[in-house]
């Protein structure tokens, strides 16, 4: 049921929805750049191990700063009601190491204050998978079951039951767009889309905003430094 607001009510309730594996993506790349440091082939399948160095519990305060500098929303006062944060662990062939990252999505991520991590199983095709150049039979890749479904119809039935104003969103799926475009034409919201420049193209021009991930990293962290957490205002 869409809840009636009050005249006085002029909070701009904010929501956040992160694709876990996208934003630790992005994130492993733009940290690159401020290191400096080339990435391997490697990096990039642990970025989701990588994403525990993240500042999780920084990032509901920087994205309402940054927020603030969004033309048009800017002078807004603003309230964080939820981060949704939605994983799908994938299986690195080291056991330890993916109940390690488990184990910190339910114990560490989850108990923050304000943030829901939903879980998402990933499976392998049944059948392997040829190349399409040179015909040799590939790994039967993993793929995500509903993430992206749950994502879409979140930003949906939140939308309905008017329980943000402001959704932020993680992600570079193209397939998200129609949720996107749906929530701010129909239900009037603004979404706010936060990624690399060089990612999520779709998504950026669908969405009512964008923010650059690469400005929220300069608050985050220094660049030589993974340990430095920023000193609040």
């Amino acid at each position: 049921m869409r809840r009636e607001r009050d005249d006085s009510e002029d909070i701009a309730r904010v929501r956040v929805f992160i694709d876990h594996w996208e934003f630790s993506l992005s994130w492993q790349i733009a940290y690159s750049g401020f290191t400096r440091r080339k990435l391997t082939a490697s990096d990039l399948e642990n970025a989701q191990v990588e994403s525990q160095k993240i500042e999780w519990k920084l990032l509901p305060d920087i994205i309402l700063e940054h927020l603030d500098e969004v033309e048009y929303i800017k002078d807004s006062p603003k309230e964080l009601r939820n981060v949704d944060v939605y994983a799908s662990a994938r299986n690195s062939g080291n056991q330890k190491a993916d109940n390690d990252f488990r184990n910190w999505l339910e114990k560490e991520l989850d108990p923050l204050p304000g943030f829901e991590v939903y879980h998402f199983p990933r499976k392998k095709l049944k059948r392997s998978v040829q190349c399409k150049g040179c015909g040799a039979s590939l790994d039967r890749p993993e793929l995500e079951k509903g993430l992206k479904t749950k994502m879409a119809c979140d930003l949906l039935s939140y939308a309905v039951e008017d329980l943000y104003d402001i959704g932020v969103l993680f992600a570079d799926d193209p397939e998200l767009s129609p949720s996107v475009l749906c929530v701010q034409e129909i239900f009037d919201k603004k979404i706010i889309h936060i990624g690399l420049k060089s990612r999520g193209q779709t998504l950026r021009s669908a969405a009512w905003g964008h923010v650059l991930l690469n400005d929220l990293m300069k608050d985050l962290f220094k660049p030589h430094d993974f340990g430095n957490k920023r000193t609040r205002k």
